[in-house]
């Protein structure tokens, strides 16, 4: 399904050159999570534009292919996206 992203944290990673780190969550059980934290660009001033955004976006991909079910809980991206407008 196509849905939109942000693009303000690359911008202003860019813009200031702070490292951009992403957080691969993961629910242990009810009330626990693991947390794994993997750096998408060390010198983001260094990258192309949307690079970032778009190595975010395939992680994300990447745990929804992991564990579908979590992804309503974990990701409110649906309200926004063309295919449930008509809905």
């Amino acid at each position: 399904i196509e849905t939109p992203f942000f693009t303000g944290a690359e911008r202003l990673a860019r813009k200031l050159n702070i490292p951009v780190v992403f957080a691969d969550i993961k629910r242990v059980k009810r009330g626990f999570y693991e947390a794994e934290f993997k750096v998408l660009s060390k010198k983001p001033i260094k990258t192309k534009q949307f690079e970032i955004t778009n190595k975010f976006i395939e992680l994300v991909e990447n745990q929804i292919k992991l564990d579908p079910s979590e992804y309503f809980w974990a990701h409110n991206r649906f309200k926004h996206s063309k295919s449930f407008k008509s809905l």
